[in-house]
């Protein structure tokens, strides 16, 4: 009898560590947290999507809309959103080559700062006039390419691949606002928009 007393109060001790949050644990600290954050966003990886709560399909639609959406706006009408999605997905491929580190916490109960930095991706070569002059060379080669809609679906494989072969290189640095939740015990963004788009800025060089 006095063993199942025992045994039911280690069980409800037990339980109730399993409930209060942390249980007496030690926050997990700041760079960690951010570290894992950036590398749910940017590569998808499963461990660190399932610690912060988010959905890969979610991230994955939100990364490849982004991209896409800017490049539509840039490119004067002429591409499809299926084509924009398919030189998305050559980018997505290329964030998960990005570096990611983070260093310089500083914690104020429960609000901190990291700064986090991030390899650049080097657009430059998007950029490069003589872009067009290989396109138009590539072209050629191909003559049984006749139509307008032949050429851009022609131009979209050469522009996903050309994103595709794009160089990782270098490193930039934000610095990012955090707060501590509870909820997931793990210090997140304070702003997550905010974060998103001074991520996006550092990520691209050129």
């Amino acid at each position: 009898m006095e063993k199942k007393k025992l045994f039911a109060a280690v069980l409800a001790m037990l339980v109730l560590c399993l409930t209060l949050a942390g249980c007496g644990g030690k926050k997990e600290d700041p760079e960690t947290s951010i570290k894992v954050y950036t590398k749910a966003l940017l590569h998808e990886d499963d461990e660190a999507l399932k610690k912060v709560g988010m959905k890969k399909e979610d991230v994955h639609k939100e990364l490849r809309d982004g991209f896409a959406d800017g490049f539509l706006s840039t490119s004067g009408g002429y591409y499809t959103r299926e084509q924009a999605n398919r030189i998305a997905e050559s980018y997505i491929k290329k964030l998960k080559k990005v570096d990611i580190g983070a260093s310089g916490s500083k914690v104020d109960g429960d609000t901190a700062t990291v700064e986090l930095s991030v390899s650049q991706i080097d657009m430059t070569p998007l950029n490069d006039a003589s872009l067009i002059r290989r396109l138009q060379r590539e072209l050629v080669k191909h003559k049984e390419i006749k139509t307008r809609e032949q050429k851009l679906d022609f131009a979209t494989d050469f522009l996903a691949k050309t994103v595709e072969e794009l160089n990782v290189t270098g490193a930039k640095s934000i610095v990012v606002e955090c707060k501590y939740d509870g909820k997931i015990r793990m210090w997140v963004p304070k702003d997550p928009e905010k974060f998103k788009t001074d991520l996006d800025e550092a990520l691209v060089k050129g």
